[in-house]
């Protein structure tokens, strides 16, 4: 996997700032950036797997690149506050357990 970071958001940290957005009314007519810190994807591979208990070996493929968003207007106004990857990967992991297992 590369390790290029990018900028990954869980769903539900994109819901709340949705409900926020809407809940104020100066928000009216305004953009948002909605990401969380750069990770890189053999990171975000290696947590994937750990958290399901099983799969490929993940190897590093060093590729210095990274992408950062500009998060701030949206922590000020909104109270975005996105989830660590690893939160973010294991919950997802045991929302869909029930479906992996079958």
């Amino acid at each position: 996997m590369p390790t290029v970071g990018i900028p990954w958001v869980h769903a539900g940290d994109v819901a709340l700032a949705v409900v926020a957005a809407l809940r104020n009314d100066a928000s009216a007519g305004r953009a948002y950036t909605l990401a969380g810190e750069p990770v890189s994807l053999y990171r975000f591979m290696k947590t994937l797997r750990r958290a399901l208990g099983h799969g490929a070996v993940v190897l590093p493929v060093p590729i210095p690149a990274w992408v950062r968003y500009d998060t701030s207007r949206a922590r000020a106004e909104l109270g975005f506050a996105p989830r660590d990857v690893d939160a973010g990967i294991a919950e997802a992991v045991a929302d869909l357990r029930p479906k992996l297992d079958r």
